[in-house]
């Protein structure tokens, strides 16, 4: 039985893949920056450092539930299952949201559109539970704000829209 399937792995490389680019090309733009201590690549290679967490997290998680799995059952069950309509509109969903959330962002602002796009996120990533996906969405939301707002004191698309921009600028002032 194969602990973790190789397009998991194929997928995972080319992650790494892009953040080994992303972080070779960072040290084209590495200047510092008065009254910032990380430079200008502080918050991109933290995001990239994420991304490596986060793949290395997915691919355990794959090995362990793997690993907990009788040998042979469930691999015809992935194969049918992955071809239902249901499956295909959560698909579609998981990549128009991204493109809704980009297309939100500057109108609303990311304090008001992140905690939303975090939810839907994992409801269609079937999470069902309410106080996971609540406590989830709050808890991520909470640390993407702090370490963007409060550690890196990066600025963050307000809003346009007056409700939305005064809805920043208060969580603004509250942070730092």
């Amino acid at each position: 039985m194969e602990r973790i399937p190789r397009k998991n792995l194929l997928e995972a490389g080319l992650w790494i893949g892009f953040v080994v680019i992303a972080y070779v090309y960072s040290f084209e733009f590495d200047k510092s920056l008065e009254g910032y201590r990380f430079n200008a690549t502080g918050w991109p290679r933290m995001v990239l450092f994420l991304i490596v967490l986060a793949v290395l997290a997915h691919l355990y998680q794959i090995y362990r539930d793997n690993a907990l799995r009788p040998a042979g059952e469930g691999a015809e069950e992935d194969e049918t299952s992955e071809k239902t309509t249901i499956q295909r509109f959560r698909l579609l969903g998981m990549l128009a949201l991204p493109v809704i959330y980009a297309f939100l962002l500057e109108p609303l602002g990311f304090y008001a559109t992140t905690p939303v796009f975090i939810f839907l996120l994992l409801l269609l990533g079937e999470e069902r539970r309410w106080p996971y996906l609540i406590g989830v969405s709050l808890g991520l939301y909470a640390l993407l704000v702090f370490v963007f707002g409060k550690l890196l004191y990066l600025s963050l698309p307000l809003g346009n829209v007056q409700v939305f921009y005064d809805f920043s600028n208060w969580l603004l002032t509250i942070i730092r």
